[in-house]
């Protein structure tokens, strides 16, 4: 699941989470992206069916704007990525 909303997100394609750990929000946190559009355990838990349903059709709606978020946010992400590992790369084996 988790590599899956990755690439989602890195082909800039508005992703609906299935959250069970930290990682998800971590990764919606840094891309500035509404939290509305992970679902957690919690979440399932005590939504549901018909809440579950309304999640994703409010997520639907707002998948224009996701999007351009997306176009924004994932060029900065990996431009940060691949700083980081030229970085790494300079400091050479210690």
């Amino acid at each position: 699941r988790f590599h899956g909303v990755i690439r989602g997100l890195a082909e800039k394609i508005p992703t609906l989470a299935h959250s069970w750990c930290h990682k998800y929000e971590t990764i919606y946190d840094q891309l500035d992206l509404p939290r509305s559009w992970i679902v957690t355990l919690e979440d399932s838990g005590w939504q549901t069916p018909s809440q579950l349903i309304e999640q994703f059709d409010r997520c639907w709606s707002e998948r224009e704007e996701f999007a351009t978020q997306l176009q924004k946010q994932v060029p900065v992400a990996v431009k940060q990525i691949d700083t980081f590992f030229d970085d790494m790369i300079r400091m050479g084996p210690r």
